[in-house]
């Protein structure tokens, strides 16, 4: 169950919809623009072993991947997940939407993309009938770390994932942006 998402900014109209196939090279073009910008930074972006195009596609077809964009522009991409499906939570017991590969497209930095598409989660989540919104996150990121935390997520402990150690966050599912 997803809610559609369109709101002002004070950079333009930001929409969130389902992704679809003809959307997988704008998909990839997310994942690269954020993936460059990490390894200038030294940070390992934490690629999958296949194709990005591979594994974009794949996304796409369960649909459970969306794509938010500013002024019809491509913004950022989130995929969310509606169990804990590689037990990564299982030791937490609780009735969560989970949040995979969330991304900013580099161009749109500083434009509070990623914390309307992780608000969108919120109300996405709370209309599901789910408790809270949970994320893993690259362990030995401490700016994207912090960033989780800016945004209302509490720290959950970490775990070592097929990528490896992980940091895993929650949040309680919201509607107001305050809360």
């Amino acid at each position: 169950m997803t809610i559609p998402y369109s709101t002002q900014t004070p950079h333009g109209e930001l929409t969130i919809a389902l992704a679809q196939q003809e959307d997988v090279g704008t998909l990839v073009n997310i994942v690269e623009s954020v993936s460059a910008w990490q390894v200038a930074r030294g940070i390992d972006p934490r690629l999958p072993s296949q194709p990005l195009h591979e594994v974009a596609a794949k996304r796409i077809s369960h649909g459970t991947t969306f794509l938010a964009r500013l002024d019809s522009t491509p913004a950022g991409v989130v995929t969310l997940g509606w169990a804990d499906h590689n037990e990564a939570w299982s030791d937490l017991p609780g009735d969560a939407v989970y949040v995979y590969g969330l991304m900013v497209h580099r161009a749109f930095a500083g434009h509070a993309i990623g914390e309307m598409i992780l608000h969108w989660v919120g109300q996405t989540a709370l209309k599901a009938g789910k408790a809270s919104v949970r994320l893993e996150c690259d362990a030995d990121n401490p700016s994207l770390r912090a960033y989780y935390e800016r945004a209302g997520f509490i720290f959950r402990g970490e775990i070592e994932d097929r990528l490896g150690l992980a940091a895993r966050f929650e949040k309680p599912a919201i509607l107001s942006k305050s809360s």
